[in-house]
């Protein structure tokens, strides 16, 4: 990987992938952080649940997400601004 490129970070209500409550960018140009855009997010409703072990982890709760917007358009402008940059993520899995 080279020194420019984006990292990626989401957190869980639960086990499931889908339930996705936070997520996080950050944008590192030659080396240097140059922006940085963390979102709340309300996990779908078939997925909504909080499981003990993700709030302990993350420390967010329903009550955090209940005026948040769904995932779909949360994060919507300010990841268009991010086309062709490289993706890294804590996982390989991209």
């Amino acid at each position: 990987m080279n020194n420019s490129f984006v990292a990626i970070d989401f957190e869980t209500a639960n086990s499931f992938r889908g339930s996705v409550c936070e997520v996080g960018l950050v944008r590192v140009i030659d080396g240097i952080v140059d922006d940085s855009f963390a979102v709340l997010v309300k996990p779908h409703a078939d997925h909504s649940h909080f499981d003990g072990i993700n709030v302990s982890i993350h420390g967010i709760h329903p009550t955090d997400v209940l005026a948040a917007e769904a995932f779909d358009t949360a994060h919507s402008g300010k990841v268009a601004g991010l086309s062709g940059a490289e993706l890294a993520s804590a996982r390989e899995q991209l």
